[in-house]
């Protein structure tokens, strides 16, 4: 809902803020005020209303790019920790997989060894 009352801005501060480019830099509350403006106030000349339809896309581009850009530091963030977790997951994954072939290499060596056994008292017990 607009409340009407809480615009206190007029024409030549939007154009201001549109002519010399500070409208890239306004604040968001800023930027939404400006909108509230664009939204609320008539435009009776044909020949500018394109001009503020402009203005309000020209403000949704620049909140969107915000957006974008925020959520792009935000899954830069989630990235850099994901990417330090799998490595710690990776060092202790490495470690089993070398305890275990250990483990495997020795029980391969110790199911020789008695079968061997097993195979050399067969041979001296008269088999």
């Amino acid at each position: 809902m607009i409340r009407h009352d809480a615009i206190d801005m007029d024409d030549t501060e939007v154009t201001k803020a549109f002519r010399d480019w500070t409208i890239a830099d306004a604040s968001d509350d800023k930027l939404l005020e400006i909108l509230r403006h664009l939204c609320s106030e008539s435009v009776p000349n044909e020949e500018i209303r394109h001009r503020e339809l402009l203005r309000g896309i020209t403000i949704n581009h620049i909140q969107m790019s915000r957006m974008f850009q925020r959520l792009d530091e935000m899954l830069k963030r989630h990235e850099t920790a994901l990417i330090k977790s799998l490595e710690a997951d990776a060092k202790w994954i490495k470690w089993f997989a070398i305890v275990t072939g250990i483990l495997t290499l020795s029980l391969v060596m110790l199911t020789v060894i008695l079968g061997r056994i097993a195979i050399l008292d067969i041979m001296h017990s008269g088999f």
